[in-house]
């Protein structure tokens, strides 16, 4: 599965821009609605997501969309549960009012860390 996942992360990170990225562990998973869509909000439990368009916080947004962003949903509910470091990867900006501020949205995650 960890395979899986990290072959679907690396083609995400090569087809899109990825501007913002973290190591650490998944503090907090929590669902996430508003009127024209789903999500999940993650707060990641040390470290800041740095990203130049969005500015640096400890929240996320994974925006459920298709069957690719579930699977993002469950790695991130595999990673928290287990206390995992991943590195999450961020690619545009969610801006009010679809969430209270600018927050990062996840593009991708990667379980396979490499020391």
């Amino acid at each position: 599965m960890k395979k899986l996942f990290f072959v679907i992360a690396a083609f995400l990170v090569s087809s899109v821009a990825i501007s913002g990225d973290v190591v650490g562990k998944i503090q907090v998973v929590t669902p996430h609605t508003h009127p024209g869509w789903n999500g999940v909000m993650i707060q990641m439990a040390e470290g800041e997501i740095v990203d130049p368009d969005c500015g640096n916080g400890t929240w996320a947004l994974i925006r459920v969309q298709s069957e690719l962003d579930k699977m993002l949903v469950s790695v991130v509910l595999a990673a928290q549960t287990t206390q995992q470091m991943v590195r999450v990867f961020t690619s545009e900006c969610s801006v009010p009012p679809a969430t209270l501020g600018t927050l990062p949205v996840v593009q991708a995650i990667d379980l396979g860390l490499r020391q």
